[in-house]
């Protein structure tokens, strides 16, 4: 597994800000920076002001001379319409944090359906070595489950699946390792009912996941601060 990092934000509902946050890119480097040290509006700001990064650790460390610090690659951050961009401008993604205007950081993993989830979620559901993949394959069998559960029945027949081809599709799936991987390899014509964001929320603990949203494919794609069910 790589580890390169993008981090994100929503500058208005019509623009996403985003770029390089560095390799090494995992929850406990990352990720768990984001939350102590960047979690405020004003951090945030001064975050992104930094332009991309090569590194990131405390804040105002860009300034040290040596030792553990920031490190700006000198590039300003990209500009585009869409959150659906956000990994668009470098290879080989493997992680990526986004500031959405609900003033949240999220973490956001790359794949053919890209999971979009709070990121204290992830904070509290790390391993005992502070990692969070167990827990993502966890989330993406959730979201595997979602789609055959029946709350998008009459989307997946305007597809052409009938009930019994679908409960076969979600058993040969069931024990793959990418599940979700191998929806979009295998079956293409059924994941492409789908938008490719698949946003997860937290339930009322904040530690375990609650509502997993899925929403028929549509264009343009609705950016996911918007979205409150499977069809609003």
């Amino acid at each position: 597994m790589g580890d390169v990092s993008v981090i994100a934000r929503r500058l208005s509902d019509q623009y996403v800000q985003h770029g390089w946050s560095g390799n090494g890119g995992y929850f406990k480097t990352v990720g768990a920076r984001l939350l102590d040290s960047y979690n405020t509006p004003d951090m945030v700001e001064y975050l992104f002001g930094l332009g991309q990064l090569r590194h990131l650790w405390k804040p105002h460390s860009e300034a040290q001379a040596s030792g553990i610090c920031t490190v700006p690659s000198g590039m300003p951050h990209w500009v585009s319409p869409s959150e659906r961009w956000m990994f668009s401008r470098i290879a080989f993604i493997d992680y990526g944090y986004f500031y959405d205007s609900d003033q949240t950081w999220y973490y956001v993993k790359p794949g053919p359906f890209r999971l979009k989830l709070p990121l204290t979620l992830i904070a509290e559901n790390l391993d005992e070595r502070s990692l969070e993949f167990s827990f993502l394959r966890k989330v993406e069998r959730l979201a595997l489950d979602e789609i055959f559960s029946g709350r998008y029945a009459e989307c997946l027949r305007s597809g052409g699946f009938d009930p019994e081809e679908l409960r076969k599709i979600h058993e040969s799936l069931i024990q793959e390792e990418q599940p979700l991987y191998t929806l979009w390899d295998r079956h293409r014509p059924l994941f492409d009912c789908f938008d490719d964001w698949v946003l997860i929320r937290a339930d009322e603990s904040g530690a375990s996941v609650g509502d997993i949203l899925l929403r028929p494919k549509e264009e343009p794609h609705r950016e996911t601060i918007f979205w409150r069910g499977p069809a609003d």
